[in-house]
């Protein structure tokens, strides 16, 4: 268009230089008019028809958008291990369960294993003295530090209108603090050797080890039989990896690979130091019960598989060297957050929530950053710390009544505020059967 008129403007401009007839110069105006509206109609028309594509084209992806959305929203059950799934912690089990398993490859012949049996309670008894001074290093200065941090007045900030945020940042200053300690604890027990084997081998081994372990256990405690050497486990070991009720039961029915009906992902986020065990203890009946489960009950078989249930841990190789991927509370905190900023990308994520489970101070938070946070069977001096940097705690029971009721909150106060106490795995299971009812 711009260009037609400079072509009118110049013709006009030499017209005093160039003698031309009136009638000539209107044809020539009139046919360069002519000219120009059949360019801005040409122009017009395949701008509409690209405009028409562009539309068509982003009503399909909006469309396939939508129906994607709605096929990926999903709800997060994260659950801490020790102490959460376990009743016991079961770090003091890894350095036996690293002799088991370099004592089980060692035993290649005869000839080999009677050598074994000689150094059976050095090596094994060498272990567990060094795990011991560890272990009671690192509770001795937890205690200080928590101490330290007991007796340490709040500082305010008067400047701040959100208080909350401000006393939060100082919880998370106060629990970094003792993730150091845990995490140069770890470098010596890396550096020990204590670990060596407990990384070489996949949980199908390491469960067939554990069975055969407790099978032979039991069979010694029926016999009544006497041994000079010293058991690798104190106890049973069985005992030692139990579960509390109602966990694996309560995951097995909101767990979902596929499901039209259920749209919960389970995830393990832990600070142990092997996934292995976890998959062994956790993963593999949760996946075993929920196949049987459903086959049983329909003739359409959807199988969970470990591939669907992310661990999130620390790691060990074979040479007994840990890699810290989740030091402590913060490393937790920051894995909540980025599975909510992933459901954030998601256009109406309504229905989206990340409910994360733990037991101990080093869960706090991640309790404080999930959706819901559940704390189960709160230890006194976990609450206590979240009390004193401006946590509340109210029970699981209440927490439908408590969300749908802004005359109980208080000015500063909401449901993100808030962590939930739960008493056991069935007020749990509770809670998320209510949640399916109120989406479904």
């Amino acid at each position: 268009m711009q260009r037609c008129s400079c072509i009118l403007a110049n013709r006009t401009t030499t017209k005093s230089r160039i003698p031309i007839r009136t009638t000539t110069v209107k044809l020539i105006q009139v046919v360069a008019a002519a000219l120009c509206w059949i360019v801005i109609v040409s122009m017009s028309d395949t701008y509409s028809a690209t405009s028409a594509k562009v539309a068509a084209l982003s009503s399909t992806t909006l469309t396939t958008a939508k129906v994607g959305r709605s096929q990926q929203q999903e709800r997060w059950l994260v659950v801490d291990f020790d102490g959460t799934c376990t009743i016991r912690d079961t770090t003091p089990l890894l350095p036996r369960l690293a002799y088991l398993i370099e004592s089980q490859n060692n035993n290649n012949n005869d000839d080999e294993h009677e050598q074994h049996v000689k150094r059976k309670v050095p090596d094994l008894m060498e272990r567990l003295s060094i795990f011991t001074n560890l272990e009671n290093e690192y509770f001795q200065r937890y205690v200080e530090v928590m101490g330290s941090i007991e007796s340490e007045s709040i500082v305010e900030d008067v400047g701040n209108n959100n208080n909350n945020n401000h006393l939060h940042s100082q919880l998370e200053y106060s629990l970094d603090r003792l993730d150091c300690i845990s995490s140069e604890i770890t470098d010596k027990v890396t550096k020990s050797n204590i670990l060596k084997g407990l990384g070489s081998v996949r949980y199908n081994k390491l469960l067939e080890l554990i069975q055969n372990y407790q099978q032979k256990q039991e069979e010694e405690q029926q016999q009544q039989q006497q041994h000079d050497e010293v058991p690798i486990f104190e106890g049973n070991l069985r005992d030692s990896l139990q579960l509390h009720p109602g966990c694996i039961s309560i995951l097995q029915r909101h767990a979902t690979c596929m499901s039209s009906n259920n749209n919960w992902r389970i995830g393990v986020l832990s600070i142990n130091w092997c996934p292995t065990l976890i998959e062994a203890v956790v993963l593999n009946p949760l996946c075993n019960e929920r196949s049987s489960s459903e086959s049983k009950e329909s003739t359409t078989t959807t199988t969970l598989n470990f591939e669907d249930i992310p661990i999130w841990s620390n790691t060990v190789d074979e040479n007994g060297t840990v890699s810290l991927t989740v030091p402590g509370a913060i490393a937790k905190k920051e894995r909540i957050l980025k599975l909510q900023q992933q459901q954030q990308q998601q256009q109406n994520s309504n229905n989206n929530l990340v409910v994360y489970v733990g037991d101990s101070s080093t869960d706090l938070l991640a309790l404080i950053q999930a959706d819901v946070g559940i704390l189960l069977m709160g230890s006194k001096s976990t609450i206590g710390l979240g009390i004193k940097f401006g946590v509340t705690f109210r029970s699981l029971k209440d927490y439908n009544n408590y969300c749908n009721n802004n005359d109980k909150k208080t000015e500063n106060e909401n449901c993100l505020d808030v962590v939930w106490t739960a008493s056991d795995w069935d007020e749990i299971g509770s809670f998320l059967n209510h949640n399916d009812e109120q989406l479904h």
